[in-house]
């Protein structure tokens, strides 16, 4: 199993519930781990971990851009996130953006 994500991702601005501060390379930094929750019909909620590991360009609230983030644990089943899965990503509950899978290697 492939532990890398190619996903396209966008940040809320502050005033519609995103980050107060958003770090133009937060992506690039191997730092931000944050978790995606599977937008489904389910109304489950499972948390996924992540790692964001690159992006494609400075990260602007509201707009698109095309990242790469790492699978963070082995025993965790990220199975859902294949190519089209659309997600929220999450700190703790809040939902700070959105994105969809362009490439997985589940």
């Amino acid at each position: 199993m492939s532990s890398e994500l190619k996903v396209n991702v966008k940040f809320l601005s502050h005033q519609n519930g995103g980050r107060k501060v958003l770090p133009e390379d937060l992506l690039s930094s191997g730092m931000y781990r944050p978790h995606f929750v599977v937008i489904d019909k389910k109304n489950s909620e499972e948390y996924l971990g992540v790692a964001f590991i690159s992006q494609s360009k400075k990260l602007i609230a509201e707009e698109e851009v095309i990242a790469t983030a790492i699978k963070m644990y082995e025993n965790v089943d990220y199975t859902e996130l294949t190519i089209g899965t659309t997600f929220t990503i999450r700190e703790g509950s809040a939902i700070i953006g959105y994105g969809t899978v362009i490439s997985s290697g589940t």
